[in-house]
């Protein structure tokens, strides 16, 4: 499989940051689609992942986790509500989401990206109803909300 030239487009495309197995799948596709027929496809995309797994490139709880961490991490961070609808979209499963989600750590790593937004933009919100509007629309649960606006004093 090493020789096979997709394959090692598609170990580029792993190696830029973890994927899903569903953007694996599609990016596969997107590298076939005019050279075989959907059957053909089929088998290719079967037997790469086959490959990736072998190797562990690839792992729907590993690119949860880091999609989580790195989502509550940023410099612009979004809460659990807007995750959620991401993960779902890049084709990892609903119970795994829902499981990483209800993980006490990274509850508390919601609290802190919460209050990071709240302390950054306390500043240009004089009402604090319209901050908590704010911070509810990054997707932010109620008990995030809750914490950074008491930690932040409003």
């Amino acid at each position: 499989m090493e020789n096979n030239p997709l394959f090692n487009k598609v170990l580029r495309f792993v190696s830029i940051r973890p994927r899903s197995k569903k953007e694996i799948s599609d990016y596969i596709k997107t590298k076939l689609y005019k050279k075989r027929t959907p059957d053909e496809i089929d088998k290719d995309i079967l037997g790469i992942m086959q490959s990736l797994e072998e190797l562990n490139l690839v792992n729907d709880e590993f690119f949860a986790r880091s999609f989580i961490e790195w989502r509550l991490a940023s410099s612009n961070p979004k809460g659990f509500r807007i995750i959620r609808g991401e993960l779902l979209v890049k084709g990892v499963d609903k119970c795994l989401v829902e499981e990483l989600l209800g993980d006490e750590e990274y509850k508390e790593m919601e609290k802190k990206a919460a209050e990071k937004v709240v302390l950054k933009k306390s500043r240009n919100y004089k009402d604090p109803r319209a901050l908590k509007n704010y911070v509810f629309s990054r997707g932010f649960s109620q008990a995030a909300v809750v914490f950074a606006c008491g930690r932040g004093g409003i």
